[in-house]
């Protein structure tokens, strides 16, 4: 998961001394996989479908869930003992053991990559709302091709509607529509929607086809509205 978490005391860079409060040196320890290639973090994270992450690895709005639902350490439970301390590694289909003479947990601080973590069954697309939300395409125009007189955003929709919302307007559902999604047990539409990331000119052949009141359509009480 390709959330950057910080917890406890870290120096303010990594690999330099850090220093405790008797004047000694707390000591590193780098863990990850993938050797050093691979996500880490100084000290102690299972991958998100390729499919549901962009280029940044941030999870998409196409994914059944997002970085919200993930719960990532609060606190950090510090155990300065030595002992034997037994740890149990699987690798594949095998479990070995491992005797350790200090605590695992013998750490002030880490930050990185990998870390463990929790998701619940119950936060995967609990109580979704089919309906887009109001959104804005920030550097890009969004054009939409309806091929069917039924869309869930909005009213008045006929087959072979184009439309074009312009880079940074705002958009989303008509009043109402979103409530109606959520008691809807389906939905019979169909549209293809291309993202451009140059802007759009409109010729002037397709001025005379401009429907005048589709940008009022939202407003509760318009033609489109009822």
């Amino acid at each position: 998961m390709p959330i950057y978490h910080q917890l406890g005391e870290v120096p303010r860079k990594r690999h330099v001394a850090f220093r405790k409060e008797d004047g000694g040196i707390h000591y590193e320890e780098l863990v990850g996989n993938e050797g050093f290639t691979g996500p880490s973090s100084l000290l102690y994270h299972l991958r998100t479908p390729k499919r549901y992450r962009n280029e940044h690895g941030q999870l998409t709005e196409m994914a059944p869930f997002s970085e919200r639902d993930v719960r990532r350490p609060a606190r950090l439970a510090r155990h300065d003992e030595t002992g034997d301390f037994p740890v149990v590694v699987k690798s594949g289909n095998r479990l070995g053991e491992m005797v350790m003479a200090h605590h695992p947990f013998d750490v002030v601080g880490g930050d990185g990559y990998y870390y463990p973590w929790a998701f619940s069954i119950d936060d995967f697309e609990p109580e979704a709302v089919p309906a887009p939300y109001d959104h804005q395409n920030v550097m890009s125009d969004e054009v939409l091709f309806h091929a069917g007189a039924e869309f869930t955003s909005r009213r008045g929709i006929e087959y072979g509607s184009i439309t074009l919302h312009p880079d940074g307007l705002p958009h989303g559902p008509q009043p109402g529509r979103t409530e109606e999604s959520i008691r809807a047990k389906g939905t019979d539409e169909v549209a293809v929607m291309v993202d451009t990331f140059r802007p759009l000119l409109e010729r002037g052949e397709a001025l005379p086809l401009e429907d005048e009141g589709y940008p009022l359509s939202w407003l509760e009480g318009s033609e489109a509205d009822r």
